[in-house]
């Protein structure tokens, strides 16, 4: 079997969804089960709250978007009914995240809830936000929506098998090659540390994080 090559997916959003934030993860490791052995691909989640170096040299949102956002490969964002804490300019951490992502002409995955929400958990001023930046990003990207944990989980599978087929594209394009060959940041995993007794991502992303 051909070395699987790791790609690293942010997790945007505003931090207060921790549910959906696990949903996201626990989906790619679904789709790291379901799909990602046929392509010898592994999809790692990159979370702020796990992989953010401790500075005091720089601002939290800084470090974020220095060592971990800037070497991603695919980011996943989600909205419910919070919009987050403002950055400089941008009404949020994940809005900042997600347009200097944009910038990069890199994939978005990116999602609004639309199901049904108790009075009381909703803030009119972060609603007002969240409708602006569907209004923005309705003239530039297609978005998805979701109404439950599951549809997230369901819509992110089909949508990662999509953008991660446009990543292999891409790269096999400015490489000239048939074949995929991923170089700088990416991660070609060694097959001689797997063992049979684990899963194959498993024993994959293992190796990716003891590199």
């Amino acid at each position: 079997m051909r070395s699987p090559t790791a790609l690293d997916v942010f997790v945007a959003s505003p931090s207060n969804l921790g549910r959906e934030r696990e949903i996201i993860v626990r989906a790619c490791e679904r789709w790291n089960r379901n799909t990602g052995e046929e392509l010898s691909i592994i999809i790692v989640p990159k979370l702020w709250e796990r992989d953010m170096p401790a500075t005091s040299q720089r601002s939290a949102q800084t470090v974020i978007n220095q060592e971990i956002l800037s070497k991603c490969d695919l980011l996943v964002a989600c909205f419910t009914t919070s919009y987050g804490t403002p950055v400089g300019d941008f009404g949020s951490g994940t809005e900042s995240e997600i347009e200097l992502f944009l910038k990069t002409d890199k994939p978005v995955i990116l999602y609004f809830y639309s199901g049904q929400t108790s009075l009381s958990d909703i803030d009119p001023s972060a609603l007002q936000s969240i409708n602006q930046l569907k209004s923005r990003y309705s003239k530039t990207l297609s978005y998805g929506t979701f109404e439950s944990l599951e549809d997230l989980s369901d819509a992110l599978q089909r949508d990662l098998t999509m953008n991660v087929r446009s990543i292999i594209k891409r790269i096999q394009g400015s490489d000239n090659s048939s074949a995929l060959t991923i170089t700088g940041d990416h991660n070609i995993i060694d097959d001689a540390r797997m063992t049979a007794e684990e899963p194959w991502y498993e024993r994959s992303i293992a190796g990716y994080i003891l590199e």
